[in-house]
């Protein structure tokens, strides 16, 4: 064998030696944030009472993370996945706001929409929605941005809400989102943009914050996002 192939099957093996290794510390670590995630909600749900709850984590356009936990339905002992329905509220109004861009695109007149806050989910379809909205299926990409500005006031100054979604930072990083509570339920919807991450939570409870759950779990699959 010539010194070129034999330099050539060397390489070969190293490169499919540290791919190896990566794979293997990837998974170890996706196994690790798996774990302390469960931890965690285990724990919120005991001080919270929570009976049951879904969580999905979106990163890189990839669903890392979808799952129940607790119970969907306490009479049948149902429980809680990541296809349990949720009425998600308020976050709703980003639905709406989307349909109201596009109508206003189409047709540029006053119009008037009328819809409740108790639409129903499930972290999944969600998880899809989020996955639309980086792409220009239905927004184009001039009308996500509108979306995401916030609104300026008659004044000049500007308030950090744009249509149907909170938009701020967190520790330097671009957020947007919206949260919800209806009796018996509560949702927040986190989207970091620049960090291609999103999570999404939904409770059939409303005895807490749901977006205090959420910014925590964006922290663990986040470290730069962590409280």
């Amino acid at each position: 064998m010539s010194c070129e192939l034999t330099s050539q099957r060397h390489w070969i093996e190293r490169t499919g030696l540290k791919r190896t290794l990566f794979m293997t510390l990837l998974l170890l670590s996706n196994a690790a944030t798996a774990q302390h995630l469960d931890a965690y909600m285990q724990s919120v749900m005991h001080e919270h009472q929570i009976v049951g709850l879904s969580v999905a984590v979106v990163r890189d356009g990839k669903v890392v993370e979808a799952k129940g936990y607790g119970l969907a339905n306490l009479e049948t002992g149902t429980p809680a996945t990541a296809k349990t329905v949720y009425k998600i509220a308020s976050i709703s109004k980003q639905f709406i706001a989307s349909a109201i861009l596009l109508l206003v695109q189409n047709a540029p007149s006053w119009i008037t929409v009328r819809a409740s806050g108790a639409f129903l989910s499930t972290v999944l379809d969600m998880a899809k929605w989020d996955a639309v909205l980086d792409t220009d299926r239905v927004l184009p990409s001039s009308l996500r941005q509108r979306m995401w500005t916030p609104a300026r006031l008659n004044d000049g100054t500007t308030h950090p809400y744009g249509f149907g979604w909170a938009v701020e930072t967190m520790n330097g990083h671009k957020r947007v989102h919206h949260n919800g509570g209806t009796p018996g339920f509560a949702s927040d919807f986190e989207r970091f943009p620049d960090d291609k991450l999103a999570v999404i939570v939904l409770i059939n409870t409303a005895s807490i914050n749901p977006e205090e759950v959420a910014l925590h779990i964006a922290g663990l699959y986040n470290t730069a996002l962590a409280r």
